[in-house]
């Protein structure tokens, strides 16, 4: 079977949890036989040239991503029809049997390309976009959000009291088609399980995997060395919106 993953960016010049999930399942599902590729947006200097390149052995395409300024209402959606117009190109240029999306950041268009194109969709959600337009509800001074839609008009000032019906309604509409189009939605939470199944999505197409964490891993804890001192640890990348001010404080 031939499977494109699909995510905002990818190795080696964008590193973080998303992009090590999915080149650890690219590099399993290499490992049983199945033929991987990747495609990822542009992020680098050159954002507005697309890039194709090989990592580690797979594929990558990176997708042409200038992204020039556009009223803020697109912004939030995060919906860019170049995007989608390229998208339908390569899925229709090389067809892979299942896309599989394990970042939804900015990757509406490129999703959906996919599903007009015929391909089954899969996706992994490893982030909170379907809860929050900017994916980590925060509000801009890095407060914690309480998701209601004063705090959503606080990160988006430019948008006018007269346009925020709109918004919301194409909004819906957008994570409406998207719940319902991917064959397979993978959960991490009982929660954004709920999410997806309000917006349409059916039943049986959606699963709860709790965060991926191995079966054996408590078969592997391994022993620590006395100390004097409190020894804490820190996993993930190193900045405020993964609570890494708060680490510090504590």
């Amino acid at each position: 079977m031939r499977i494109l993953f699909l995510l905002t960016g990818y190795l080696p010049d964008v590193f973080g949890g998303a992009e090590v999930f999915t080149r650890n399942l690219a590099m399993g599902l290499a490992r049983r036989g199945h033929g991987i590729s990747l495609a990822a947006l542009n992020l680098g200097e050159s954002r507005a040239e697309a890039l194709d390149y090989v990592h580690e052995g797979f594929p990558v395409h990176r997708f042409a991503f200038p992204r020039p300024q556009r009223p803020p209402e697109i912004y939030g959606l995060q919906f860019y029809k170049h995007l989608y117009d390229d998208g339908l190109r390569h899925f229709s240029d090389n067809r892979p049997d299942v896309v599989h999306m394990t970042n939804s950041w900015w990757m509406a268009p490129l999703a959906l390309a996919a599903m007009h194109t015929g391909i089954p969709c899969v996706i992994t959600h490893v982030d909170f976009l379907w809860s929050c337009r900017e994916s980590h509800l925060l509000r801009r001074d890095f407060s914690v959000c309480g998701g209601d839609k004063a705090a959503c008009r606080a990160c988006y000032p430019d948008i006018t009291d007269s346009n925020w019906p709109l918004f919301d309604a194409r909004r819906h509409r957008l994570l409406t088609l998207l719940a319902r189009g991917y064959s397979t939605h993978h959960c991490p939470s009982s929660i954004l399980e709920r999410q997806v199944k309000t917006l349409g999505a059916p039943p049986e197409c959606v699963r709860m995997f709790p965060h991926g964490v191995p079966d054996d891993l408590p078969a592997k804890r391994q022993s620590k060395t006395p100390a004097r001192g409190l020894r804490l640890g820190f996993i993930g990348r190193w900045n405020r919106i993964k609570g890494i001010e708060v680490f510090l404080r504590a």
